[in-house]
């Protein structure tokens, strides 16, 4: 009789993922044999942890879609949560997902992240585990801006009667980077899609 460890099998050393069998065979000294076989999963990866959307150092304001990859051999679920500034302290939850996983190639949508009461930097990070333990980290950080530009127009005054050429004098600034700007002649104070524009 022997009911002690039979054999050690080491995974790590081959870096070994997926379903295996195991066999045992005996035979006794009548020539007898007997068979036993199971079946086990391996899993020695660490999960796939990918933020796609929003890209790294974007500008975004109010909610924002988060879109990336979470998947692995044996995922059980994932969480995205964030935090303010590029290397948070604390972390706030915004989404976990359990069973369903996110693979390659086309990933899906992780979760939103509603930024319509902040201004400046935001860390995503995105958790990833797996049956055995093992966890995927990804982080991603990006710019919320939910402050409208400055506007001033310096020259000419209100109400200045001009005749020619009127040299439009002014600023335009923002926190963080401004897209464009126009300056359009209307003859009235709400000026439509047809207007002249400088």
């Amino acid at each position: 009789k022997k009911s002690e460890l039979l054999a050690s099998w080491n995974t790590l050393a081959s870096s070994l993922d997926g379903r295996f069998y195991l066999f045992l065979s005996a035979q006794d000294a009548a020539g007898n044999t007997a068979t036993k076989s199971i079946f086990v999963r391996v899993d020695n990866g660490v999960p796939l942890a990918e933020i796609d959307s929003p890209a790294q150092d974007s500008v975004h304001r109010g909610v924002v879609e988060v879109r990336g990859k979470a998947d692995d051999f044996s995922y059980t679920g994932c969480l995205l949560e964030y935090g303010l500034g590029v290397s948070p302290t604390e972390w706030k939850y915004i989404n976990s997902v359990v069973g369903a996983a996110f693979p390659e190639p086309d990933g899906g949508v992780l979760g939103y992240f509603d930024g319509t009461e902040i201004n400046g930097v935001a860390t995503l990070r995105l958790s990833v585990f797996d049956a055995v333990g093992h966890v995927g980290v990804a982080t991603r950080s990006f710019v919320v801006d939910n402050t409208a530009p400055t506007v001033a127009i310096t020259a000419p005054i209100s109400g200045e009667i001009f005749s020619g050429t009127v040299q439009v004098e002014g600023s335009v600034n923002d926190n963080h980077e401004l897209a464009r700007y126009e300056v359009l002649v209307a003859e009235n104070s709400d000026p439509a899609p047809n207007d002249f524009q400088l």
